[in-house]
């Protein structure tokens, strides 16, 4: 079962969160310029593992780059699948959420 990573109406926020047994910190950031939200994945130390990762709907967020320290699923903002972006309400008001996917998850999709 995914996991629903909280996320908050708040512009620029960080949670911590357990994913495959490992401690990481999610900062989310929301840019009025271009009305749009990213979040950076560091490790239980604060280090960057990946940064600037623009949140888009129904699309695989990091499976793309090859880091060793990151979480071994993948992110993904399910929501409405006739919407382009995610914009400063999607998760307040829209019904967007993020989910996070085991490898086993994916796997199966």
């Amino acid at each position: 079962m995914p996991i629903i990573v909280p996320i908050k109406n708040d512009e620029n926020h960080q949670i911590t969160i357990t994913l495959d047994n490992e401690v990481f910190k999610l900062r989310f950031l929301y840019s009025d310029l271009n009305d749009s939200w990213c979040f950076d994945i560091y490790n239980q130390d604060n280090d960057p593992l990946l940064t600037n990762i623009r949140l888009v709907p129904n699309f695989p967020l990091i499976k793309q780059y090859v880091n060793t320290g990151l979480p071994k699923g993948d992110f993904v903002c399910d929501g409405n699948i006739n919407t382009a972006s995610i914009t400063r309400d999607s998760f307040s008001k829209n019904g967007f959420q993020i989910l996070y996917l085991t490898e086993a998850e994916i796997g199966a999709i």
